[in-house]
């Protein structure tokens, strides 16, 4: 099968002492989805690079990765996200620069034929390229990364999108508990499984029927929550079009993001 993994790559710059890794969700994603998907399922991403020193930085991360990377040159700038970590290893994200990536959109030609799942988030500032990716995707299997809906929900956009998703993620907090029922109420008359991640209080699938819980997998110390929502999509999502087992690819994404959260950035590139 080949998975394409549509949308941000570009550089995670840490504050305060300024250093920078290869990042964004679709970088992330790609990354862990190498590893969660068997070896003869191709992973390919699809994202735009500008033409400065940090789209030569993403260029060279991934050129002995095993992904077969589609970057598209733009004149502008490579994506930038800056990033703070707390003393208990969580992130808060300060800044993003969008850069090249404003604007962007995919063609249905940009697809290979081959195509058997799409994966893409939507957020803020890419709101066009993620109308796009759903339209040119039209037919073909497709999970999304909601990734800032607790800070900028919008019911009305999952609504629209829901029955063309068959995997929505969304990482909220205990907190968020009207936003919580409304995600519940969209996926009981819509066909897509929502996926609300919890940090350490684990995950919930929201299904009709009721929902399914998984605990997080024990993690001695938080480094750096940094991509682990990136990695627990591509855990499950690695299980689940495997053979269906809901269950198992839950947990399957919950060790992943585990590992994920035990080092400093999005991913870890050890296995390229």
């Amino acid at each position: 099968m080949d998975v394409v993994c549509i949308g941000d790559c570009g550089i995670d710059r840490y504050r305060p002492n300024g250093e920078e890794h290869v990042g964004g969700i679709t970088a992330n994603f790609a990354v862990y989805a190498r590893q969660a998907f068997p070896a003869d399922d191709s992973i390919h991403i699809i994202a735009p690079l500008g033409d400065d020193a940090q789209a030569k930085t993403v260029r060279q991360h991934f050129a002995a990765s095993g992904i077969d990377c589609r970057f598209m040159a733009r004149s502008g700038r490579t994506p930038v996200q800056e990033i703070e970590v707390d003393d208990a290893g969580e992130r808060r994200f300060l800044v993003y620069h969008e850069g090249v990536l404003a604007g962007f959109r995919l063609e249905q030609t940009d697809l290979p034929d081959t195509t058997g799942l799409v994966v893409t988030p939507v957020f803020a500032q890419n709101r066009d390229m993620f109308e796009s990716v759903m339209q040119a995707a039209t037919g073909i299997r497709t999970a999304v990364d909601f990734a800032d809906f607790a800070e900028h929900p919008d019911l009305d956009l999952l609504r629209a999108h829901a029955d063309a998703i068959d995997v929505g993620f969304f990482g909220l907090s205990p907190d968020h508990r009207p936003l919580f029922d409304g995600i519940r109420e969209i996926s009981e008359y819509s066909s897509m499984l929502a996926i609300v991640t919890l940090g350490a209080d684990g995950s919930v699938l929201l299904k009709r029927g009721g929902d399914l819980r998984c605990a997080a997998a024990p993690v001695p110390t938080v480094i750096d929550t940094t991509g682990a929502g990136d990695a627990f999509a591509a855990g499950f999502l690695g299980g689940y079009c495997k053979d269906g087992d809901i269950e198992a690819a839950l947990l399957a994404g919950s060790g992943l993001a585990a590992a994920a959260v035990q080092i400093v950035g999005g991913h870890d590139r050890s296995g390229f």
